[in-house]
């Protein structure tokens, strides 16, 4: 049928995967083997022992493959669609594998011969579009010593009619059963570790309610990974024997740790839901202990993360001048976003102090 918005649907020409990958390449090896190929669709090629992926696993009346199809798993054991996780054994091995991209993950591609043929049908339902399995980490600029904090990330969802690798795909790995948790690193010198206190991915957005941070105040820089077992931010001997990977797509965040009576206790949260339209919700909650005054809460791009008040005049929406008074909450909403990546910026006490919240990405209906 062709390719649009992406997306290639059977039958299958040379056109077609010219055109969505924007490559010219005219042998199939070439083709199958293109670096543009997005390595999280779940239909493209992988290495496979078949010739023909068709027969027993095409659903002809419908044409799409069957829910039951699983060529596209590839032939390995350790990895699904081509994608090997990087796991670890010694967690000072971890900021070698950090490159802010793929983090020591790899997708390999069929390479010819009888064990990894190359197969056009590979790309039939193939989304050029599809998303990261697991992006965009993020925890606020600061948090007080002793005190308690937030850290995030973006995942795709599972489901049974998804055209991209999600996390629960990699059964081998088990991401259900692996906890989710955060470094602290002083430049390069290791501080302390932590996981949420429950495994699975469902925890990707997780409060470590159990954690007071101790350290010294200071500036530091935030790891993600994953273990195989909860750790607690009191262990400081290295276990044998428990295994960790990186997180794709994600890099570390700079936190400052500054004193328990210093700095802003004022949170900021944001979220979108789907409904008729696209609506972003925005929260900003006080401190039980201080009232702030001329606060203002912006939505700004994300392309002005790293310079948030240069992005103040480009902000979508903005809340105007309030007060927040002791454990007093504000909430906002905004409507008709369009589609794209944006941050909440919260300025306290006239600009004071700066809180950037988790990062949303609206969807377009």
């Amino acid at each position: 049928m062709g390719y649009s918005n992406g997306k290639i649907t059977a039958p299958v020409s040379f056109t077609d995967v010219q055109n969505c990958l924007g490559v010219s390449y005219t042998d199939l090896d070439k083709l199958c083997k293109a670096t543009t190929i997005n390595m999280w669709a779940k239909y493209k090629p992988v290495a496979k022992n078949l010739i023909d992926t068709v027969t027993g696993q095409w659903d002809a009346t419908n044409n799409k493959w069957l829910s039951s199809a699983t060529w596209w798993k590839g032939n390995g054991t350790t990895d699904i669609g081509g994608i090997t996780p990087k796991q670890f054994n010694t967690f000072s091995q971890l900021l070698s594998f950090y490159d802010g991209n793929l983090n020591g993950w790899t997708y390999t591609r069929p390479a010819g011969g009888a064990n990894t043929p190359y197969r056009l049908q590979d790309f039939a339902g193939y989304n050029h579009n599809a998303p990261k399995a697991i992006e965009n980490f993020f925890m606020a600029a600061e948090i007080k010593q002793h005190g308690q904090f937030t850290a995030s990330a973006m995942m795709s969802m599972p489901s049974s009619s998804a055209d991209y690798i999600t996390l629960a795909d990699f059964s081998s790995q088990a991401f259900s059963t692996l906890y989710w948790g955060v470094a602290f690193y002083s430049g390069t010198t290791f501080k302390c570790k932590l996981t949420a206190s429950s495994p699975g991915v469902a925890q990707i957005d997780s409060t470590f309610s159990g954690a007071a941070v101790t350290l010294p105040i200071g500036t530091y820089k935030v790891y993600p990974f994953f273990a195989d077992r909860e750790i607690p931010i009191t262990e400081t001997q290295e276990q044998s024997g428990t295994k960790y990977y990186t997180c794709p797509n994600c890099t570390y965040c700079t936190v400052n740790i500054v004193s328990d009576q210093t700095g802003t206790d004022a949170t900021i949260t944001a979220k979108y839901s789907l409904h008729s339209s696209t609506r972003l919700t925005v929260t900003v909650v006080g401190d039980t202990s201080r009232a702030y005054n001329n606060c203002y809460a912006y939505i700004i791009p994300m392309a002005y993360w790293s310079n948030p008040s240069s992005g103040i005049s480009h902000a979508v929406w903005n809340s105007g001048s309030f007060n927040l008074g002791q454990s007093e909450e504000k909430n906002w909403l905004m409507v008709q976003v369009t589609a794209g990546d944006y941050f909440a910026l919260l300025l306290v006490n006239s600009g004071q102090y700066q809180v950037k919240s988790a990062i949303v990405t609206p969807i377009t209906p």
